[in-house]
């Protein structure tokens, strides 16, 4: 290294005894910064056995920047990461907690799930619950036109004479009221339930066997007790279907 500092001392001093072109001292100083460089890379691989790269390269660790740093989720909690600057590694830094986060439809709310990406609605449950709504809509509406079925059938009866009164006809309206809805069993008053115990009895004769002027009294009682339950069945219906709605689109 030395010794081309001082060559290039000597050449400048003999170019500016004798003088030279411009062209001349340009091509000269391109020369000498060339030489410069190659002999400081000579040292440096001299001193340390190897190249080194000079330009800074990135750290070894797992991150540079906090964008190099993916958010993770502990159970339902997220967690935003950014880069720790003495260990370059990812750590925690803010935290949310998913399930402190709703989404609301009138009476109903779900909590947020997690997702590396952030807090995000449970689309499952979500649609899970809309398909729950409309299926017992549908439900109550079956209810509904049973009960105006039974209920033909019972005004029809309350007003049949005596006579008209057999046992098939008692077997066939047993059978009729036999049908209703497992799945709104419940809602119905104890008084359309007890008609349905009375008349399977009848229907299957032995001690349970009525009269035709029982038979007829207790379809003209069932008529009041099923309008009643077609009211109930019928607000019921109307306030699933109502909750239904605001699941539009979901």
């Amino acid at each position: 290294m030395r010794f081309l500092v001082a060559c290039a001392l000597a050449m400048g001093l003999l170019l500016f005894a004798f003088g030279c072109t411009a062209q001349e001292e340009k091509e000269f100083n391109a020369a000498l910064m060339q030489g410069i460089q190659q002999e400081a890379v000579k040292g440096v691989k001299n001193a340390t056995g190897g190249l080194v790269d000079l330009g800074g390269s990135a750290p070894k660790g797992e991150c540079r920047f906090d964008s190099d740093c993916a958010s993770v989720c502990e159970g339902n909690v997220f967690w935003k990461r950014g880069c720790d600057a003495q260990t370059d590694k990812c750590v925690k830094t803010f935290d949310t907690d998913c399930s402190a986060q709703v989404t609301a439809f009138g009476e109903d709310s779900f909590p947020k799930l997690c997702t590396t990406s952030g807090c995000v609605d449970d689309s499952d449950s979500i649609h899970a619950r809309k398909e729950e709504l409309v299926s017992q809509a549908n439900d109550y509406s079956a209810a509904m036109q049973q009960t105006t079925e039974l209920r033909q059938v019972a005004a029809k009866n309350c007003i049949s004479a005596l006579a008209d009164v057999t046992d098939k006809l008692i077997i066939d309206t047993a059978l009729s009221f036999g049908r209703l809805p497992r799945s709104t069993t419940s809602i119905y008053s104890m008084t359309t339930k007890q008609t349905v115990n009375t008349l399977g009895k009848a229907a299957s004769g032995g001690s349970g066997k009525m009269s035709a002027e029982e038979f007829i009294s207790l379809n003209c009682n069932a008529i009041k007790a099923l309008d009643s339950d077609y009211a109930l069945i019928s607000k019921k219906r109307d306030l699933v279907m109502a909750q239904a709605k605001l699941y539009e689109g979901k």
